[in-house]
């Protein structure tokens, strides 16, 4: 709006400028004509010869006897006469002249009011052709800003997406998630140690299955009961194999204490599992990985779970239990668990950030 209301202003502007002008030279035009009628009047007319005035009129009888003398005067008589008038026609000719001057500075001076506002249309249409160019080069701009803050996230998350990619392998850290998930059953449930499979009573196998399902099975195929989940018998001794390899003996009954009871129901040889168990337990962690051959030995620490007074306080930096060394043997479908010592004294109460 700031052009178009300088363009309108000067078009007011031009408006007071012309009709000053017309005054001025309407003005000036009137004193030249003025001045002018009064030289013509003030001037006076030019005396005829005084040869004709004085010469005294010929008789016929002298203009015949002298012809050449009678046809002088007759002629040089005229003389003024064509020299006033001649005069009087050059004044003519300067009083055209002028009035052509008048009517030309008439019609320059005399514009019409709608070739203005042509002229304030064009002017609106010239602005609008000057804004549509900065708007769209302002549209440019922030399209370009705005692709070249996009390329530099999107190159910032791939330098991160690299370095963590090559973290991760320098750290074993997608083999570390996979031990986690194998004797995460066995940390939740507190097994203690053990030379061989055998050495485990029924109750710590199917136990740590029923974690294992709880923890990391898809149960949306499962029939819901009242905030539990029933799940066949089978499906027990299925994770219970996948854990502990196979060759295992099971005895279906109700499993846990008082803090926590996984029910029996052998009628239909299911068994009754809480969908969010309220239960506190300790967390593994992996601090050292040794493998030979198809074997993997690795440290467990157990992290004590958090009191929620310690949260309260803002304590929240782990701390270690104890240590286990798990033995575990690869197979085509994971790992399975093969023994697990308790290492006395190995960093108890260490604390993690």
């Amino acid at each position: 709006m700031g052009l178009l209301d300088e363009i309108k202003n000067n078009l007011d502007q031009d408006y007071f400028d012309m009709d000053k002008y017309r005054a001025e030279q309407a003005a000036k035009e009137a004193a030249e004509a003025e001045k002018a009628a009064k030289e013509q009047a003030e001037k006076p007319e030019e005396p005829e010869s005084p040869a004709a005035e004085e010469k005294p009129a010929e008789t016929p009888a002298e203009e015949k006897e002298n012809p050449a003398t009678a046809e002088a005067p007759a002629e040089s008589a005229p003389a003024p006469k064509k020299k006033k008038k001649k005069k009087k026609k050059n004044g003519n000719k300067s009083e055209k002249e002028l009035q052509e001057l008048k009517d030309a500075l008439d019609d320059a001076l005399d514009e019409d009011l709608s070739d203005l506002d042509e002229f304030r249309d064009i002017s609106d249409d010239v602005s609008t052709a000057v804004r549509k160019p900065t708007f769209k080069r302002n549209i440019y701009f922030a399209t370009g800003i705005l692709v070249s803050l996009m390329a530099l996230i999107g190159f910032a998350f791939s330098i991160a997406y690299i370095v963590n990619f090559i973290g991760n392998i320098a750290n074993n850290t997608h083999q570390k998630e996979v031990f986690i998930e194998t004797v995460y059953p066995l940390v939740i449930a507190d097994t203690a140690s053990f030379d061989t499979v055998a050495d485990l009573s029924g109750d710590t196998v199917l136990t740590a299955a029923i974690w294992d399902i709880i923890l990391f099975e898809d149960t949306s195929a499962y029939t819901y009961e009242f905030g539990n989940v029933i799940v066949p018998e089978a499906d027990v001794e299925y994770h219970a194999t996948q854990m502990f390899g196979e060759g295992l003996t099971f005895e279906h009954k109700n499993l846990g204490d008082i803090t926590l009871t996984f029910y029996y129901n052998a009628e239909t040889k299911c068994y009754i599992i809480p969908v969010s168990p309220q239960y506190f337990s300790y967390t593994p962690k992996i601090e050292d990985i040794r493998k030979s051959g198809d074997t993997y030995t690795i440290m467990v620490g157990y992290i004590a779970p958090t009191p929620s007074w310690r949260l309260l306080r803002h304590e929240e930096e782990e701390i270690t239990a104890k240590y286990l060394e798990y033995t575990l043997r690869k197979t085509n479908s994971g790992y399975i668990i093969v023994s697990a010592k308790e290492i006395e004294g190995a960093g108890i109460g260490d604390k993690h950030e």
